[in-house]
């Protein structure tokens, strides 16, 4: 009887390693975030939304000011509200001040986002309200890139 007694919790062990483990696969970046200049904040930036965006960081390790742990320092927060004006200039001079240089926008995650109008507005939208002043626009793929020039 103890000889079977024993050969049931090594049952138990093998029969615990016979599921099946999904694996969920991590967006791809929009864009090769290596590639752009500065300090780069990629947007809509949440505390959830980050933990992506940190592992879009481990390709060539970018200089990012996304980020998210079990809490959100006051600088972080203090960040994402000044962002969430993105683009009117008083964002922009904030950011710029922060030594952000490049803006991502990822338009397939802006729904429900303060950022969700962003992505449709053309570049001619931000010049004609004065807004974003020095703030070249451009589009790639899913990605819309700010270069907030100095």
């Amino acid at each position: 009887l103890v000889p079977a007694l024993l050969l049931v919790p090594a049952v138990l062990v093998l029969a615990e390693g016979t599921g099946v483990v999904v694996q969920r696969q991590v967006p791809q970046a929009p864009v090769a975030l290596r590639s752009l200049p500065g300090l780069v904040l990629v947007l809509p930036t949440s505390q959830q939304r980050d933990y992506t965006v940190m592992t879009w960081s481990t390709d060539g390790w970018p200089e990012l000011v996304n980020g998210g742990s079990g809490f959100e320092p006051p600088a972080q927060s203090q960040l994402r509200r000044t962002a969430r004006a993105f683009p009117r200039a008083e964002s922009v001079d904030s950011l710029r001040a922060e030594g952000v240089r490049t803006v991502v926008l990822v338009r397939s995650l802006t729904a429900g986002s303060p950022w969700q109008g962003l992505a449709t507005r053309p570049s001619a939208w931000i010049d004609a309200h004065g807004e974003a002043e020095g703030v070249r626009v451009r589009y790639q793929g899913d990605a819309v890139i700010y270069n907030l020039t100095p």
